[in-house]
Parts: structure tokens; C-alpha cells; sequence
């Protein structure tokens, strides 16, 4: 059987396989044989369970796109199908659930206009072809045919068809020109930069070292080991029995209701920095932390702690030794310090680098007086890369596009410092109401700082094709109503856990 669409152009590509007839069959001897078994429901649409049986929309589809991508031995290779076939499945149910509302019945005429194309040759019509047809065959294609244009009626009245009446589609919702001559105005003006970024996680050593010794009560070592439990009964039994020398320290690491929480296998605590014995106390909104915290750190050489709430189960924590405060003039682990940094004191990075970015963009706009004899000399905004050692990447000419929307030129995805800058509101902001060799002010980029400098204002007067853009708004809206359709609390998708539970769990 012919394998052939309705509706013709190129938003149907985008629904997939809605509008298309499926050859019913085809493939699901290869699921029969390979998986032997009555198997649960995919999922439901709408209470309606999705079943994998033979002659259902959602078995059909399955090995439509088997058949379509190669047919495999490995189950594994299947999965991909099955959530295809699903996402398809879904959206169906929604489009007949939608046109069966409306009371909409396909005309025999139009479903006669369809199988005629079936039977036709060179010449056209051929009552030979329909004769030799046999009547199952004709009673199938024609429930296929009425199948696909009763789908097809919901597309065509919201996006519509490839029928039209003059410039216009026929039904559908219809694109303003307005809109699409502002779709193609946004690629009229592209602008090109010269930027530099500063990456806030890279602090000199010598900053490191400034923090931890005006912090440097953070980085105080314990000598400390700890037991931990889940519950608090269990732990003061075990301080009960510690107490009373029932058991030992080590004897206690080995009780069944031990855990192994903050510590190596001999007991010892394995954060001991100040600021990590912290963070591991379960936080309060009185002195109830802050106390416990003082308290562990206050222990003598073989003192147990009260049992104290930790973010995970319940501890006694025992004092092996003194306490040691980092170095800072001596040797000094730059990397322990560097790391809380990064962890807890991403503004502390930020600020500094602000501040050098700010001097940057001073530097880099000052102005050369006419006449001049410096006027020879670099552009201010290179020289101060000079001045500051900082690389300048040249940004190619990019529209504005938030989001990198398909529609137009993507931001330049070579230059690394851009990453996120598609939605990044203050990025675009600056970059297209800046003037020509314009120097922005510092802009916050994740983990980056960007300084702008417009080097070219490209403009054409020539507007666009505005029908590719028309066209291209459809599909958006297209993928938007599937994307909802699939979102919707009337969609139970199960295909993940059936798939697993039935051809994976085996295999393992």
C-alpha cells in the first residue's frame, strides 16, 4: 500500500506521522516473536490506557518507525520506537478527541477523491485496478483514508492547508503581514563586537591568600572522630554505653546500627576545616546549631559530645587532639581556600573582578584628541588589553535573536564567553542600544564578566522573503501545541518504566 500524505508543504513535516497512512501490519511480527508476552500500558491519555496489541495506532506506529529505520535483533534498540510512537499516539488521541466534539463526519466525496488516486495509471482513473482490488483491501484503505482526513480536519482549521484562495491559505489561523515584516526587518541590522571576559573563577593566588587570612577562622583544623546514626535513640544508647567504658570507641564503629556518615572506615572525621564542621551540623533558626558547632569544636583529647542532629542522622563526635589554624605565612593549601571560595563566595570572586572590569572600561574609553600625535597610536580599548594582558576576541555580526530562535543568525557560538548570552537580557539590552566604538559597561555572564566594545553597525534595506517566515511561525506554533499536548495532567507516560520492567531488567 502507498505510503502517502494529505496534506502537503512543509508544516506537515513537523507533526509527523498525524497525517500520514500508516501500513497497518507492518513490522509487528518482529515485536510478537521478540518479546512473546502481554506487556502493561505505555501510559493513558486521558484516562484511555496506551496498550502495545496488534492493530492499535500505537503498535502500528512502533513499527512504522522500525521499518523505517532499520530493524534490529537488539531489544535495546527499540526504545527510541517506543517513545516516538507514544509522543504520536498522545497527540492523535487528542486531535479525534477534539473533532469528535465538534461533530465533524468526513464526506464520502472526499474520501472518494482519495482512493480514486489509488487507482489510477498514466492514464488516469482505471477501472482495472479497482476489479482486480479485493473488497478487504478497498474497505481498509477507504477506513484509512477516513481515519487521516478526520485528523487532518483539526490541523488544517488551526494551521491550514495546502489549499488556498488567492495569497491566503485555506482555514487556519492567518499570519499578519505586519508580523512577518517584522520577523524579517530583525535580520536587516546585525551588529559586530570586540570583546574581553574575565572569569571569576580564576582568583590569583595572592587573593586566595588575602581572604583566608581575613577569614582565617574558617580554615582552623580539628582533630576529631565521630559515630553516627540514623536515629537519635540509637546514638545515645551508644553514648550511654560509651560513657559507662561498656564498649569502646572502636567497638562502637562495628554496632549494626552505626553508620558511616562523615567519617573514614577507622572513625576520624573527614571535613575538618571550621567552616565544614559547620556545615554539616543541621541548621536551626535559634542557637541550637551555632551551640552544638562551638561545642565540637570546644572538645579536649578523649571528650565525647552530647548527640547532636546533623543534616544526616545523629552524631557523637569524640576530641583526639588540638586544633590547627592554617599558615598563612608559612605553607598555606591554596587550594582548600580556593575551593570554599568558589563554593560559598561567588560574589567575594565577582566583586573583585568587577572592580578590574570597571577599570578596564575606563581605560578603554578614553578619547584621543584630534590633531593628536598619539593619534597613530592603538585604539584605547587595545590598549588597554595591552595594559591589563587581556585577549581580545573579535564577535562576529549577529541579529538580535533571544533565544537562538531558528528563525534568524545565532549568536556566534565559537566565542565561549557568549554562552547564555542568547537569554540573557542585560547582554542584549547593551549590546543593541550601544553606539559605534561605544565601550559597555561590565556585564555579568555566569561565570564570566564581558566588556563590549560595537565595532560595526551592518544594516540592509532589502527586506527578507517574508513567506519563509510565515511559514516558520506556523511550525513554532506547531511545536507549541505538541510540546502542551505532551505536558498536559491528562498524559500518563509510563514508557520509561514498561520498557525497563520488560526488556532491560534481564539484560542487566
Amino acid at each position: 500500500m502507498k505510503n502517502k500524505l494529505l496534506w502537503i508543504g512543509s508544516v506537515i513535516i513537523l507533526i509527523l506521522s498525524v497525517f500520514t497512512f500508516i501500513v497497518f501490519g507492518v513490522g509487528t511480527e518482529i515485536f510478537t516473536a521478540l518479546f512473546g508476552k502481554k506487556l502493561p500500558a505505555f501510559g493513558s491519555y486521558d484516562g484511555k490506557p496506551i496498550r502495545y496489541e496488534q492493530g492499535t495506532y500505537f503498535a502500528d506506529t512502533v513499527a512504522q518507525y522500525v521499518e523505517n529505520n532499520g530493524k534490529s535483533a537488539n531489544a535495546g534498540t527499540y526504545y527510541t520506537a517506543f517513545r516516538y510512537a507514544f509522543n504520536q499516539t498522545v497527540f492523535t488521541m487528542m486531535v479525534e478527541d477534539a473533532v469528535a466534539k465538534s461533530g465533524y463526519k468526513v464526506p464520502e466525496i472526499a474520501e472518494d477523491r482519495i482512493m480514486v488516486s489509488y487507482f489510477s495509471d498514466e492514464n488516469g482513473y482505471s477501472q482495472k485496478l479497482w476489479r482486480q482490488a479485493s473488497d478487504s483491501y478497498k474497505a481498509s484503505l477507504r477506513k484509512e483514508i477516513s481515519e487521516s482526513l478526520f485528523r487532518s480536519r483539526y490541523m488544517e482549521d488551526l494551521f491550514g492547508s495546502s489549499d488556498s484562495v488567492g495569497n491566503d491559505t485555506l482555514y487556519g489561523l492567518k499570519i499578519s503581514n505586519n508580523e512577518k515584516n517584522f520577523l524579517a526587518n530583525v535580520e536587516n541590522e546585525t551588529r559586530a563586537f570586540n570583546l574581553v571576559s574575565f572569569d571569576i573563577r580564576d582568583l590569583p593566588n595572592e587573593e586566595v591568600v588575602k581572604f583566608g587570612k581575613e577569614h582565617s577562622d574558617l580554615f582552623t583544623k580539628y582533630d576529631l572522630s565521630v559515630l553516627s546514626f540514623d536515629t537519635k535513640e540509637n546514638a545515645e544508647a551508644a553514648l550511654k554505653q560509651l560513657k559507662a567504658n561498656e564498649i569502646t570507641f572502636e567497638d562502637a564503629l562495628t554496632l549494626d546500627t552505626a553508620t558511616k556518615y562523615y567519617r573514614e572506615d577507622n572513625g576520624k572525621l573527614t571535613n575538618t576545616y571550621s567552616y565544614q564542621i559547620d556545615a554539616i551540623v543541621k541548621p536551626s533558626d535559634d542557637d541550637t546549631a551555632k551551640n552544638a558547632q562551638n561545642a565540637i569544636k570546644a572538645l579536649k583529647k578523649n571528650e565525647f559530645s552530647d548527640v547532636i542532629e546533623m543534616r544526616n542522622g545523629f552524631s557523637i563526635f569524640r576530641g583526639d587532639g588540638e586544633s590547627v589554624a592554617m599558615d598563612f605565612e608559612g605553607s598555606i593549601n591554596i587550594n582548600d581556600v580556593a575551593s570554599y571560595i568558589k563554593t560559598y563566595e561567588a560574589s567575594y570572586m565577582q566583586d573583585y573582578y568587577m572592580n578590574i572590569a570597571k577599570n578596564f572600561v575606563t581605560e578603554a574609553s578614553r578619547t584621543i584628541a584630534r590633531g593628536s600625535e598619539d593619534e597613530e597610536e592603538d585604539s584605547p580599548f587595545d590598549a588597554a588589553c595591552d595594559k591589563f594582558e587581556l585577549v581580545k576576541t573579535e564577535v562576529p555580526a549577529f541579529p538580535l535573536n533571544y533565544g537562538n530562535s531558528s528563525l534568524f543568525t545565532n549568536l556566534p557560538s565559537s566565542v565561549s564567553a557568549l554562552a547564555g548570552a542568547s537569554t540573557n537580557e542585560a547582554f542584549l539590552k547593551t549590546a543593541f542600544t550601544m553606539k559605534e566604538n561605544e565601550v559597555s559597561e561590565p556585564i555579568v555572564m555566569g561565570n564570566k564578566i564581558v566588556v563590549l566594545q560595537l565595532t560595526k553597525i551592518n544594516t540592509n534595506e532589502n527586506v527578507a522573503n517574508t513567506d519563509s517566515y510565515k511559514s516558520e511561525s506556523v511550525n513554532y506554533d506547531l511545536n507549541a501545541l505538541q510540546t502542551a499536548v505532551l505536558e498536559s495532567k491528562k498524559v500518563v507516560n509510563n514508557v520509561d518504566k514498561v520498557y525497563f520492567d520488560n526488556f532491560m531488567k534481564n539484560s542487566l
